[in-house]
């Protein structure tokens, strides 16, 4: 089962603007990294798996109990790589539709209650 803790007054005014305003993307933090050469997406799975099992705020969630909020600490979270293949579309076309996907991604809300909250996507 997994463990139930208080929340700091920080993560409290977050989960409280969540419930004011949900689906608000506001608080959501982004990052974007172009590479060039090959990768190793297995390679990469498993290294965020293994980011994920070791620290555990990669692995809580928020709900509600007797009342009040609580953060969750799952002993494990599903996590995955997403995978969006743009070598069908015209190269000159695939920089700035690889910008667009990566913006509407950003704007995507995360469910506080069923997480993960925590998204990794790759663009080739």
């Amino acid at each position: 089962r997994p463990r139930a803790f208080p929340l700091s007054s920080s993560q409290e005014r977050l989960w409280l603007l969540d419930r004011l305003l949900p689906g608000s993307p506001v608080y959501n933090i982004h990052q974007s990294l172009w590479l060039e050469g090959a990768l190793d997406v297995g390679a990469l799975e498993a290294g965020l798996r293994r980011v994920v099992e070791r620290h555990e705020v990669l692995r809580t969630t928020f709900r509600t109990e007797s009342g009040g909020p609580v953060q969750v600490v799952a002993p494990e979270v599903e996590t995955g790589v997403g995978l969006v293949d743009l070598t069908a579309i015209e190269p000159e076309r695939r920089s700035g539709l690889a910008r667009e996907l990566a913006r509407r991604e950003a704007r995507f809300p995360f469910d506080l209650e069923r997480g993960p909250l925590l998204r990794l996507t790759v663009m080739r």
